[in-house]
C-alpha cells in the first residue's frame, strides 16, 4: 500500500524524550518506509489531531500509561471515528491482563519497549506491516488474529487463546 508514498505517523507518549527518539529513528530509518512523524504528549490533544479534517494519519503509535487516559481508552476513542486506522501500542506494559485487554480492544499490533535501537527497527517494520495490512481489517476495525499467547515472568502462560493453544497442543485453560 505505501510503496513510494510518504506515510504520516502520529506518536502519542507523555515522555518527550522518547517521542524525539521515535521520530528520529522512524524518519531516518533505512527501510522502504518513508514517513513523517508527528508527536503529541497529551492523548486528548492527539484525539483532536486525529479527528481534525486538516490532518490525516496513516498509522498511530501510542503508549499505554499516559495522563488522563490509558492506551486502551485512547484506542477506543480513536475507533469511534476512525475504525480502520492502524494503531500500534508501544509500551512497557507486559502483564497478561493488559495483553488480554489489548487484544480484545482490537489493537493492530503491540511492541514492548526495550533498551537499545533494535526496537526502533522493529517498530518501523511493524508500522509498515500495519499500513500494508490495512485492507485486512474487519468491519469493526479489528484485525483477525489467529493465535495469541503471553508468557509471564514465571515462564508460564498468562494468556493463551484457543487457536494458540490448539496449534501448540496445549489446553487453553
Amino acid at each position: 500500500m505505501y510503496g513510494d508514498e510518504q506515510l504520516s505517523v502520529l506518536h502519542v507518549d507523555d515522555d518527550r524524550d522518547l517521542c524525539s527518539l521515535v521520530e528520529i529513528h522512524l524518519e531516518r530509518a533505512e527501510s522502504p518506509l518513508d514517513c513523517t512523524v508527528s508527536t503529541e504528549t497529551n492523548p486528548r490533544e492527539a484525539l483532536s489531531l486525529i479527528r481534525s479534517p486538516e490532518t490525516a494519519f496513516d498509522c498511530v503509535i501510542s503508549d499505554y500509561q499516559m495522563p488522563e487516559m490509558n492506551g486502551i481508552d485512547f484506542l477506543e476513542a480513536v475507533r469511534e471515528t476512525h475504525p480502520e486506522l492502524p494503531l500500534l501500542l508501544f509500551s512497557g506494559e507486559e502483564t497478561g491482563e493488559v495483553a488480554a485487554e489489548i487484544i480484545q480492544a482490537g489493537l493492530t499490533d503491540y511492541l514492548k519497549k526495550s533498551v537499545g535501537t533494535d526496537q526502533y527497527t522493529t517498530l518501523i517494520r511493524r508500522v509498515g506491516h500495519a499500513v500494508e495490512s490495512d485492507g485486512e481489517f474487519e468491519a469493526d476495525g479489528r484485525v483477525e488474529l489467529d493465535g495469541i499467547g503471553v508468557v509471564g515472568t514465571d515462564e508460564g502462560f498468562e494468556v493463551a487463546n484457543d487457536e494458540y493453544a490448539s496449534f501448540y497442543g496445549y489446553d487453553p485453560d
